[in-house]
């Protein structure tokens, strides 16, 4: 048979691709897969998504006054670049692979590119901000949980609305616009960010829209998810306050130091 992906010749009984690795039979019911396909058109299973956050690494090295080469990239990245990889190898595509970042595509693509010198290579744009944003959150089994903690927030007013724009940001880089309030809700109580002054926020602001059991993220809401990632991403940006810190105990901390400094 021939794989969907990178139309090289594989063995019928096959369920990946041993030349681009990429899943194209369901592995429940033994049905060819439809390219980029999340379930199985037979039987509906689910197909198993690979970790977005997980880190693969390549290095490059050359003798002959040295030369060396090292890049990180996740799951997602590897496996379109496997893809592009795949298709070289069946001479379908250019001998040449580049690599670009452009923050506003929803997942990595693959397009043709022309460089300077008139030659056709194929270009295997990587998302950037998306790139950052699996560095905040963790996707696995289809639930999407906070791994880093630092969210750069002065109070925990600010935690709560960066938490909600990144997390509705994160889903809007991944192809959701409209995200169930529901699940919102859930990952601002796991943060223990969940209470009536966010609920007050949720619905009194020109950030996030809210209709009905769903929400959807602005314009603005956007350019400010933008603005809170570069300063979550840059290391020396202090972390004023921390999750799990309530705002009592910081005022009663700013109340006693004022009057030590009284005492003074």
């Amino acid at each position: 048979m021939e794989c969907i992906y990178c139309k090289q010749n594989i063995p019928d009984n096959a369920n990946f691709c041993p030349f681009c690795a990429m899943q194209i039979r369901c592995k429940e019911c033994g049905e060819t897969l439809i390219q980029k396909a999340k379930v199985c058109i037979n039987c509906g299973k689910y197909l198993k998504e690979s970790d977005s956050s997980s880190m693969n690494t390549i290095e490059f090295s050359e003798t002959k006054n040295s030369r060396s080469f090292k890049a990180s990239f996740t799951d997602t990245v590897g496996g379109c670049i496997g893809e592009a990889v795949g298709l070289i190898i069946n001479n379908k595509l250019p001998n040449k692979v580049a690599v670009f970042k452009q923050k506003e595509l929803a997942s990595p693509e693959i397009i043709p590119h022309i460089n300077n010198d008139d030659e056709e290579i194929m270009a295997v744009v990587i998302d950037d901000e998306l790139e950052q944003l699996n560095q905040v959150f963790r996707k696995s089994n289809g639930k999407i949980t906070l791994q880093e903690t630092r969210l750069k927030a002065k109070s925990k007013r600010d935690a709560g609305i960066r938490l909600t724009l990144m997390f509705m940001y994160y889903q809007y880089k991944l192809g959701t616009e409209e995200i169930l309030r529901s699940d919102l809700t859930n990952i601002m109580r796991d943060a223990s960010l969940e209470d009536s002054n966010w609920r007050y926020w949720l619905v009194n602001n020109n950030l996030v829209g809210v209709k009905d059991d769903k929400v959807e993220l602005k314009a603005p809401g956007r350019d400010a998810a933008k603005e809170f990632l570069l300063e979550i991403m840059n290391s020396e940006i202090e972390d004023k306050w921390k999750l799990g810190t309530s705002s009592r105990s910081t005022r009663k901390t700013k109340k006693k130091e004022g009057n030590d400094e009284n005492t003074i």
